[in-house]
């Protein structure tokens, strides 16, 4: 909740003229119906951004999205503004049920971003529960699914790929990661050019994933951007950690979001990329080398979100590092992971 009580009661009266201009269209919108303002969610960090529930006195609700600093609100404005702009194109059209963005309202000179309240569970919710099995393998193949819908196929990757590079290479100066970035560009620089690009999410974990009548509804695009396609995969594949595959991922404890790579023989695993054409045909088309140096740029990637964002590394950059360091220290046992399975994805095209 907020710190004190003149706070609270100067975010109720904002709130109250928040809720009247998000829906003012609405034909059946009570002029003097109450708001009440409550925290549903939030993140404590400087730049964390705090989700206010906002209920009406006839229950219709919606979530105000505000920042704790006024870079990081014009920051979270700007990518939701994007991506209104990037669906406005009838080729998305078939995805605009799958993305909930938010509605910017302005009052006076400030601008807010308010979403519709959607009555649903996450994925986390669903998969948690033991017995739960069939509905993790379920849940995990349709997100796939909609990283399919959101590998569109944008045209120059290679012009992609060297802003991806260039921004990575000034966010990080620590020689040993420049290091890395060089040798990664080296092992894909003959592939540049043919790697899939398209929206790219960045935060796919089983929490961002809603599910409303049977509709999986993806959640927070603060980090979105149009980048190589592959990274949506490989972000489910490690934000839902321990719920791919059968028991292997028993195996690891702290490291639960490289789970997938104890898997190269996981028979379930394996279905879940074979039965999702495009990310198999992306794979078939890359050697063990190739998918290793994405992979790892992905992870390089996932490392500076923050600070790409905020200027900081917060708690989530932090993390994501560790994991970067954790791969690279063991990356030859990892390595026969991409080799083997890059062995049963062209057996799986031969046959």
């Amino acid at each position: 909740m907020l710190s004190n009580h003149q706070e609270n009661n100067k975010t109720i009266t904002t709130s109250q003229d928040i809720a009247k201009a998000y829906f003012a269209t609405e034909a059946d919108f009570p002029k003097n119906t109450f708001i009440h303002a409550s925290m549903f969610s939030g993140n404590p960090e400087l730049y964390g951004t705090r989700n206010i529930l906002l209920t009406r006195s006839d229950n219709k609700k919606c979530i105000v999205k505000r920042a704790r600093s006024i870079l990081a609100q014009k920051y979270i404005l700007n990518k939701y503004d994007l991506l209104a702009r990037e669906l406005i194109a009838e080729t998305h059209s078939d995805l605009r049920q799958n993305i909930l963005n938010g509605h910017i309202v302005s009052i006076d000179e400030s601008r807010y971003l308010v979403f519709p309240w959607i009555d649903g569970t996450n994925s986390y919710q669903i998969m948690r529960k033991p017995w739960k099995f069939k509905s993790r393998h379920e849940i995990i193949s349709t997100t796939l699914q909609i990283c399919e819908k959101l590998d569109i196929g944008i045209k120059n990757s290679s012009c992609i790929a060297q802003k991806t590079v260039d921004q990575l290479r000034s966010l990080d100066p620590e020689k040993n990661v420049v290091h890395l970035i060089e040798e990664i560009i080296t092992n894909l620089k003959s592939s540049w050019e043919n790697i899939p690009c398209g929206i790219t999410h960045f935060d796919l974990s089983p929490t961002n994933v809603l599910w409303s009548n049977r509709t999986p509804i993806l959640l927070d695009w603060e980090y979105w951007e149009q980048s190589f396609s592959i990274f949506n995969y490989f972000d489910v594949f490690t934000q839902f950690g321990k719920f791919i595959g059968t028991n292997f991922w028993k195996k690891i404890s702290l490291k639960k979001h490289l789970a997938f790579l104890y898997a190269p023989n996981d028979d379930l695993f394996f279905k879940l990329i074979a039965n999702q054409k495009k990310l198999a045909a992306h794979m078939q088309s890359l050697t063990p080398l190739e998918l290793s140096s994405l992979f790892k740029l992905f992870l390089i990637k996932k490392s500076n979100l923050q600070f790409s964002a905020y200027g900081t590394h917060g708690t989530r950059d932090k993390e994501w590092k560790k994991l970067l360091e954790y791969y690279t220290s063991d990356e030859l046992v990892f390595f026969e992971f991409w080799k083997q399975l890059s062995k049963r994805l062209k057996n799986l095209s031969t046959a």
